[in-house]
């Protein structure tokens, strides 16, 4: 393996910073877990993972921007394709920690919770982890289109919740116009 790529690597959990970061993503994603499982009576694998693991991935493009702020302190140009590398492993260890979470969170719930708990389990699982990559992903490009840090931290905060809430009203007012009832 390259040494810029061990490097990236390195520094991807390398700060007690990071680490805590880390560790605060998957308590999260616990406690969440033990909330819905807790909650409610119909419980299926997908509905608590998808939860769970949006929840989770509101931490993941941290990593990316973080280590991306690495690049533009480095003394030397570093190559950016190792550190887009490196991205990926946080998000892995979330997305598949956030698996095994639910996955042991729907065990342990009494056998009734629903009529097919594990239904679509193995595509739910794979697309946990791809979520959690492409939220990392997203961090590091914003940490690359912007300078700052503290932007890059809100934008990856307000630009999914203004846009969830434009394509809502979009779709309502499209529902509105056809005549249909909006649901107020």
């Amino acid at each position: 393996m390259d040494e810029t790529i061990r490097d990236a690597l390195r520094r991807s959990l390398g700060t007690p910073a990071r680490r805590w970061l880390l560790v605060g993503t998957l308590v999260t994603g616990l406690l969440v877990a033990v909330a819905l499982v807790a909650d409610a009576a119909d419980r299926t694998f997908a509905e608590l993972s998808g939860t769970a693991q949006s929840l989770m991935s509101a931490a993941t493009p941290l990593f990316g921007i973080l280590l991306v702020r690495d690049l533009r302190r480095a003394p030397v140009r570093l190559p950016v394709l190792p550190t887009v590398l490196a991205v990926v492993l946080p998000a892995v260890v979330v997305g598949v920690v956030g698996v095994l979470i639910c996955v042991a969170m729907l065990a342990l719930t009494p056998a009734d919770v629903a009529d097919a708990p594990w239904r679509f389990a193995g595509t739910v699982a794979v697309g946990s982890v791809l979520v959690q990559i492409v939220a990392g992903l997203v961090g590091t490009g914003l940490g690359l289109l912007l300078r700052s840090v503290v932007l890059a931290f809100l934008a990856v905060i307000i630009l999914p919740l203004g846009l969830f809430a434009l394509l809502g009203a979009v779709d309502a007012a499209l529902l509105n116009r056809r005549g249909r009832p909006t649901g107020r």
